[in-house]
């Protein structure tokens, strides 16, 4: 036997470890495993008896999008013929949304390239918690959080806020929709979301993609559709802010397509963690998105705050535009487009475009400790921040070939005298 040979060999079959679909998955949150599966909440909607079914497919990942546009459609071609009808897609993020009959849900595990099929999933803003008490005007908190002390004002970023519609008579830069009827906002929670960004960061372009309904309710697909869309415009700075979720799981659609649009296209998002201590929101969870939990004006953390998050921002506000203007509003919902202002900030006083820098890491490096230890984001810690770079996606690719040459080094030295 010859130990160099086989220690080497060994060597090389734990490097590839590093290389695998499983560790692949543990770091992007997608399914670990090259087997197509269904959701455990498809799976239950199945034992639940439910007939037709609106489902999402997920693709495996190709290199160009020429490929990912050809592949789509060929895999689409897959699903229909067995039994699925196609309602919506998106090369970019390799996703399918179909109408399927339960008998034939799991024929569409049979289409080349899947990798999860998911039930399409109620998604809304999150609930606003009943209580609450000494509320901000965005004036006051923009003094708490110095956002002065940032050189830039958001010139340069575009900002998409995915949400229930745009402030009539507020001039943005674009206002799109995504669940029918007009793009602008009749609940009140967009508006309320823009209304900070546009003071605390007034020189971004903001875009208002209305993915929700008038009543502040909408499903996966349609968030989806509208972060393809994003994903699709031009510019090299782009944050989102999705305030907005559904619970988190580790197989999630919201949870595959902001992992998609971050790691893969560079589209930079913040998101509200939540309102239930107990229940983190997806896709605040999701890998590069920056989840936000809710301090009151004391810094201190709020009882409806939910306790999955990486920094904090005010979630007692005075609402600045739009139907609730004047009016007490909390949650993170509120807490996240503060966070997405000071990015936007912060993104336009340096060099780079967002897919370079791994925002969500800046972020919690830019921030201050409340008195109870958490990061709160403000523009004098960010200032003097160097950019976090993003790292790069794992090869896959690489597994197989160290794997194998480790394995044959292993036999070659234990059969050598």
């Amino acid at each position: 036997m010859r130990k160099p040979l086989v220690l080497l060999g060994i060597c090389l079959v734990l490097a590839s470890l590093l290389f695998s679909p499983l560790m692949a998955g543990l770091l992007y949150g997608a399914p670990a495993s090259e087997v197509p599966v269904l959701s455990p909440r498809l799976e239950e909607a199945l034992a639940a008896g439910v007939e037709n079914l609106r489902v999402i497919v997920w693709f495996r990942h190709h290199t160009t999008l020429e490929e990912r546009m050809t592949e789509l459609a060929l895999r689409i071609l897959g699903l229909e013929n067995r039994g699925a009808t196609t309602v919506a897609s998106g090369p970019r993020l390799m996703f399918s949304v179909c109408q399927v009959s339960r008998e034939n849900v799991r024929r569409l595990l049979e289409v080349p390239d899947v990798k999860f099929v998911d039930l399409d999933f109620p998604v809304s803003v999150p609930e606003s918690p009943p209580t609450g008490a000494w509320f901000l005007t965005v004036d006051e908190i923009a003094e708490l959080v110095d956002v002065s002390a940032l050189p830039g004002d958001g010139r340069g970023v575009d900002v998409f806020v995915l949400d229930t519609g745009a402030p009539p008579g507020v001039e943005l830069a674009s206002a799109v929709t995504f669940v029918g009827g007009d793009p602008y906002d009749h609940f009140g929670h967009g508006s309320a979301v823009i209304g900070i960004i546009r003071r605390l960061a007034p020189g971004a372009r903001i875009h208002s993609v209305k993915v929700l309904g008038d009543r502040g309710d909408g499903s996966a697909s349609d968030i989806l559709r509208g972060l393809e869309w994003v994903v699709r415009q031009p510019g090299e700075k782009k944050i989102v802010n999705a305030s907005l979720g559904a619970q988190d799981s580790f197989i999630c659609s919201l949870k595959e397509g902001f992992t998609s649009a971050t790691v893969e296209w560079g589209v930079d998002a913040v998101a509200a963690a939540g309102n239930e201590p107990d229940k983190p929101l997806s896709p605040s969870t999701a890998v590069l998105v920056c989840g936000v939990g809710a301090v009151g004006a004391d810094n201190r953390l709020t009882e409806y705050s939910a306790r999955d998050f990486d920094v904090v921002s005010y979630g007692n506000q005075v609402c600045a535009l739009g139907p609730l203007e004047g009016r007490e509003i909390r949650g993170t919902s509120f807490a996240s487009p503060v966070v997405t202002a000071l990015a936007a900030r912060y993104m336009s006083s340096i060099k780079g475009g967002t897919k370079q820098v791994n925002l969500a890491e800046t972020l919690k490096r830019g921030s201050v400790r409340t008195p109870e230890g958490h990061r709160l984001v403000t523009a004098s810690a960010l200032e003097g921040t160097p950019p976090v770079p993003e790292a790069a996606a794992l090869p896959t690719v690489l597994f197989w070939p160290l794997f194998l040459s480790g394995a044959a080094l292993v036999i070659a030295g234990a059969l050598s005298r």
